[in-house]
Order: C-alpha cells, then structure tokens, then sequence
C-alpha cells in the first residue's frame, strides 16, 4: 500500500518540475527577441524612418534636425547644379497660381513644364542634399479600380532648415528606389478622389535617410496613366521670418515659410530660370502664347494680405484645423501670378475672374485701397458678360461680407442676403 501511495507523488513532481521547466524556456525565448527588437529598432534610427504617424506640419521638425549640416550665412548660391538637363524647363509658372477649384489660395510651389513626355525625363539635386520625407499617392481609376500607377513626393534638406519639397515624380533613381521600402507602404484606409477618372491612396512607406550629392538623379518625370506629371518645386525656408499673413494659423507650417527656389541658385542659373517664369495665355479664340512674367518678384508670391484693407485671403469659418490650408472655404482677392496688373475675384466653386483694378469710385476697385469706411463696393463679373456682379464691404480688420447678384454694377449698391468672410 505505501508503495502504491508514493509512485504517484514522485510523478506529479516531475510534472511540475516539466511545466516550469518549458516555461521559463518561454520567457527567456520571449526576453531575447525583446532585446532583438529593441536593438533592430536602435540600430533603424535615424537611417530608417517610419513616417507612417508623421504629419505633413512636421516637415519643420524633420528640417531642422541637429544633425543635418547648418546652413551658411548666405544661402543665396546654396544650388549650384541645374535641375533638368539643358533647354529645359520650357517654363515656369511662378508662385501664387490660383483658380476657382483646387488651388484657391495661391499655390506655395512653382510648376517647371517640360512639353509632352515621348520619354522620362530626369531631374537632379541641386545640391548634396539629405532625403527627409517620403510620401506616396498610389492612384487606381474609379471605373475598374486597376492601379494606375504611383505619384512620388520627396523631401529634401540641402542644409538645416531649408527644405525642398518635390511632388509627382512617376518614378524614383535606383539610389533613391532602394532607399525606400515600398514591401511595406503605410496606406491610409480612406480614399481620395482625384478627379473623375481617378482615385487615390496616400501612403508614407518606411525609409533610409540617405544623402544624394549635387548632380545625382531624384528620379523622373513621366506619364502617369494618359497624363503628363511635372514635377512641383516648393522651397520652405525655417530660418527666414514667416511670411506674415493675417492670420498664420489658417496655413500649412511650411506655407508660412514659403520662398523662391531659384533665389538660391549661383547668379548665372537664377538669370536662366528667371527668364522662364511665365505662362500659356489666351491670344484669341483657338491661340495660346507664352506670356513672360517681367514685374518683381518674378518667381511671384503667395502673401497678399493688408491689414486694415480687403487685399489679401479671407475664408468663410473659423480655423477649424490649426496649420491646415482651407481651399474649399476661402475667397481671394489678390493680383493674377504672371499678367500682375490684372486683379483677381475667387471664390471657391463659385466664380473666378480678372479686371482692370481702379484707383478711384466704388467699382473694381484696387482691393488694397478698400478700407472700411462704410462704403458697398461693386465688381462686375466680366466671364458673364454684365450678367452677374460681386458686392464687397470691408466691415473691419477681419471680417469682410460680400454677395453675387444678377445685373452689371450701378452707382448705388445694397445688400439682400450678404456671406461673412474672416481673416
């Protein structure tokens, strides 16, 4: 009887010794590949970068990190190398571009076009630069959802402070392809509508944050589906004063600090890049020419506000996104970006046309010499033709009413149902 009462003790022992055994095992497996972890996340910064949880206003942050090379005291021959091969661009759009959708508040980057695409066409550093941000729009078309193809944006600081923002590459160089890990691109779940044909998803895909030097390939302008993408250059200067709008909350960090690329080219590039900004403008009927921008700041501006006068951006609601850009509630009253003496009237999804500002009475009058004195000033909508018209009274420093009624302006003007506007 004891014997029989004994065996079953040891046994159960040595199962308790087992089950312990196995998990410590468990444990120790478990503290090893914590440690690994911990050391693969160690040994993955700075050189990669997860940007997955990285908004766009931190790109000021990423600019002017302690790390990257400080800038000279005159960063204005910091780029010494073209960025497109020679006789090209064909043109540059200057800053401030602005249209009824889309880009209603002038635009903070300047469009080099290069004619329709027969091949890629390579664009280069201008400079040794460090590779900051990635973001990827990968684009589907709505009628079969089949990719179409992926829209690049690349970031890069030439030096502390300074970053150079370039969007729609169709396609990246070798270098700068194998530094960003596409096996893993951080999509967001929502989609974004293009246009009418397309759809995106926006994705930060993880990173090296190699350095490219002055000369080398970002990548390439080309076709993305039918259309022909041009790469946009915005240049965001951090260690420059912000630009001074009325109102700095209602825009993106990096728009505050907007500058001209060019102005930091060697003087032989400037002159040869100063004498491209212009546009395509409508001579007649069927005809296009290229219209030369010639009144300074040639490259253009994006700041048009006057305190104390109706020049300048105002949006219909309050700052709803601190540091976001509203183009879908904004009316602007600026100067067109290559014909400056041409005033423009937008209002976003509503109308959009140009005048002859004059300096005297209530009608087109030169936005900067509209005060609030009290006065209803009118503003015929030439596009239709006297049909319409736009009312405006400044009512003080940050509040603006305006109204679109039928007929041409007249010498005494009223209000019926006017819409409030602030800086």
């Amino acid at each position: 009887m004891g014997l029989k009462n004994i065996q079953p003790k040891k046994s159960m022992i040595k199962r308790i010794f087992i089950i312990a055994a196995v998990f410590c095992l468990v444990l120790f497996i478990s503290a090893c590949k914590k440690t690994e972890s911990d050391k693969n996340v160690k040994q993955n910064t700075p050189e990669e970068t997860n940007t997955s949880q990285i908004q766009s206003d931190d790109l000021q942050a990423l600019s002017l990190a302690s790390d990257l090379p400080a800038c000279p005291a005159d960063t204005s021959q910091i780029f010494t190398v073209p960025f497109m091969d020679e006789g090209l661009p064909l043109r540059i759009i200057p800053l401030g571009n602005s249209n009824e959708s889309g880009h209603v508040v002038p635009v903070d980057h300047i469009y080099p076009y290069a004619g329709e695409y027969t091949a890629e066409v390579p664009v280069y550093a201008p400079s040794d630069m460090t590779l900051i941000w990635v973001e990827i729009k990968q684009k589907y078309y709505k009628s079969d959802d089949s990719l179409i193809g992926n829209d690049y944006q690349i970031n890069m600081v030439p030096c502390r402070g300074i970053n150079l923002s370039m969007v729609h590459y169709t396609k990246l160089s070798p270098k700068l392809a194998a530094a960003v890990h596409e096996e893993n691109l951080n999509c967001s779940q929502e989609k974004t509508e293009e246009d009418e044909q397309s759809w995106y998803y926006t994705c930060h895909p993880n990173f090296d944050r190699i350095q490219l030097k002055a000369g080398e390939i970002i990548g390439y302008m080309g076709k993305l589906g039918p259309k022909n993408m041009h790469v946009d250059y915005g240049l965001y200067d951090y260690n420059k004063p912000a630009l001074g709008f009325a109102n700095p909350d209602r825009y993106y960090t990096f728009t505050n600090h907007a500058y001209c690329l060019t102005d930091y080219y060697t003087p032989e590039l400037k002159a040869k890049y100063s004498a491209l900004f212009g546009d395509m403008r409508s001579q007649g009927s069927d005809t296009q020419v290229f219209v030369a921008k010639t009144t300074e700041p040639v490259c253009g501006k994006i700041m048009y506000d006057i305190p104390g006068t109706a020049a300048g951006n105002w949006f219909k609601n309050p700052v709803t996104t601190k540091n976001v850009t509203d183009n879908n509630n904004a009316m602007i009253l600026i100067h067109d970006n290559v014909e400056t003496q041409y005033a423009k009237f937008t209002v976003s999804n509503v109308t959009g046309f140009w005048f002859i500002p004059k300096h005297a009475g209530l009608i087109d009058r030169e936005y900067s010499e509209v005060t609030a004195d009290g006065k209803v000033y009118c503003y015929d909508d030439n596009r239709t033709n006297g049909q319409e018209k736009i009312l405006l009274q400044l009512i003080d420093d940050t509040h603006i009413q305006i109204e679109q009624q039928l007929g041409r302006c007249g010498a005494s003007e009223s209000f019926q149902n006017p819409i409030t506007y602030e800086r």
